[in-house]
């Protein structure tokens, strides 16, 4: 009796993954890939690609939207933690549909390509998203309270962020002469200063008019929040934050404003 046919062990180098069953999904996207210099290395299982994520070998990760009930049930919760920060996941489909859309956002998927119209746009799209990956994303931290600053920098560095940390707002316009962030953190409730009138600095700053400020708070008054969003704060966080929470707020930010940005650029 012959053994099973064994996989082809995963590529050493960097490679963008595919995790899927469907054949012409896969030599699309290597075909297209490979224009660009890019690997790609078929997944069969998700433990496959956990091991590869944990080898750093993963570029980025396409899901076929017939594997997505699969990434969905079998990933390691530590895996799924991290996956944001460590590497893009996008999902591949041959229809557009509500049911495929939700799946793909439950499991944090950055877009959804459907196949033959975007086959290509695919590969650039990876690209710019990769490239977004090497740059770590840049969080200005504002907080009067000394451990708060110091907390919010630690867990962000951890999951390889660059921070910047400010006590006061003086500090923190001093700061964006020779440090761009992605994401600002503000503490809502500040000396001689509001949270809201700080946020209405940055607005006016030409460096951050556009840039995502999350706002830290030990208040949980849902008005207090509402006003915050409604003058143009992009997220609320009530202290004690939870370090995943920190770092979803702060990655999802980032990643949308880069997004925003590489689109812009590319429009032009």
């Amino acid at each position: 009796m012959l053994a099973p046919e064994r996989a082809p062990p995963l590529p050493l180098r960097p490679a963008i993954h595919y995790l899927g069953t469907n054949p012409v999904h896969r030599e699309a996207l290597r075909t297209h890939l490979s224009l660009l210099g890019y690997d790609l290395a078929a997944c069969h299982e998700v433990s496959d690609v956990e091991e590869a994520l944990e080898l750093g070998g993963v570029l980025a990760l396409v899901i076929g939207a017939e594997s997505l009930d699969r990434w969905l049930n079998e990933r390691r919760s530590e895996i799924d933690a991290s996956m944001a920060t460590r590497a893009p996941l996008v999902v591949l489909s041959d229809h557009d549909d509500i049911e495929v859309r939700l799946r793909a956002m439950r499991c944090q998927a950055e877009s959804m390509f459907v196949l033959p119209d975007d086959a290509n746009r695919i590969a650039p799209r990876l690209a710019g998203m990769i490239a977004d990956r090497s740059e770590p994303y840049r969080v200005l931290v504002v907080d009067d309270d000394n451990s708060m600053r110091l907390f919010c920098a630690s867990v962000l560095r951890h999951n390889h962020m660059e921070t910047h940390a400010a006590a006061t707002p003086e500090d923190a316009l001093q700061a964006l002469q020779t440090f761009t962030p992605d994401v600002i953190l503000a503490d809502l409730y500040m000396p001689q200063i509001s949270g809201f009138e700080l946020l209405a600095l940055f607005r006016a700053h030409p460096r951050t008019a556009f840039t995502p400020v999350v706002l830290l708070s030990g208040d949980t008054d849902t008005e207090k929040r509402f006003a915050a969003l409604h003058i143009g704060g992009d997220d609320y966080l009530t202290k004690p934050i939870r370090p995943r929470h920190l770092v979803a707020a702060v990655t999802n930010r980032a990643r949308r404003a880069r997004w925003m940005r590489r689109e812009l650029l590319g429009a032009r």
